[in-house]
């Protein structure tokens, strides 16, 4: 489902089939296609097609549902990106995404992750980082919850994700699967709000130090309205060689051997 290509009549029939063929008249006379469905606010339909608060309300969500699918559609229909970056073990470029993390930001609730937000983001890693793999990881009961509550989207982003077990830091193997990246000479990165700086000084086989930290782990944010993924590294596909590994001798004290882990264990 390609939405933004759709033409005047696929939205007429969308329109029909999601309950408004009331509007279909008055679609077709404005012209609106695929592209300008998508851009669609309430104001529009107030002001140019007299719609009442009830009615703009319900074709608003049902417009957002079909952004939501047209973002999943996007990553079913690339299964050429999908299988080189979800499942190749000779890496050279990597993004590791914090699931959970992405889900609840831009004021979700942390009971209730939003998938839209974590699809959006792995969206956007596809389009704009094409030569790198992308790996997202997410704890096992929210990956129950979501494969619950929709199921149709899961089927094929299932596929990309990375279950962690129970009771378990998820960042824990974040860095893990990093720093063995890392290790073998991939170019690393960590996508993720979360404060990794708490885990200075307990990897006993990297230097995983401020400066790593710093240079690897990617912020981002989502923004007002269009909810349009935002990573602070931007659009640029490639980054400096430098950063594909960390040489320097560690800098700050480790952690007591109890916090240590590392891949033997």
């Amino acid at each position: 489902m390609v939405t933004a290509k759709w033409g005047v009549e696929e939205v007429s029939n969308w329109l029909a089939e999601v309950g408004f063929p009331q509007l279909v008249d008055g679609f077709r006379e404005q012209g609106v296609d695929g592209e300008v469905l998508l851009g669609l606010t309430t104001e529009d339909l107030k002001e140019e097609f007299q719609m009442k608060l009830g009615e703009r309300k319900k074709l608003i969500d049902r417009i957002e549902n079909l952004k939501e699918k047209a973002n999943i559609g996007i990553l079913r229909s690339a299964p050429s990106a999908l299988d080189s970056r979800c499942g190749t073990p000779e890496l050279e470029k990597l993004y590791l995404l914090d699931g959970r993390n992405i889900a609840c930001q831009g004021g979700e609730s942390p009971d209730r992750p939003n998938l839209k937000k974590l699809s959006t983001a792995m969206k956007w890693h596809i389009e704009h980082r094409p030569d790198w793999k992308v790996e997202t990881f997410v704890y096992q009961a929210l990956m129950e919850k979501w494969q619950k509550d929709h199921a149709e989207d899961m089927k094929d982003l299932a596929q990309c994700l990375t279950v962690t077990p129970r009771r378990e830091d998820v960042d824990k193997f974040i860095i893990r699967k990093a720093v063995d990246a890392a290790k073998s000479g991939c170019l690393v990165k960590i996508v993720s709000n979360d404060n990794f700086r708490e885990y200075i000084g307990t990897v006993n086989d990297f230097h995983f130090s401020e400066d790593w930290v710093r240079e690897h782990v990617i912020k981002f944010c989502f923004s007002a309205g269009s909810q349009e993924f935002i990573p602070a590294d931007g659009f640029g596909t490639e980054l400096p060689c430098e950063l594909q590994t960390a040489e320097p001798e560690p800098s700050v004290p480790e952690r007591p051997k109890s916090l240590i882990f590392d891949s033997a264990k």
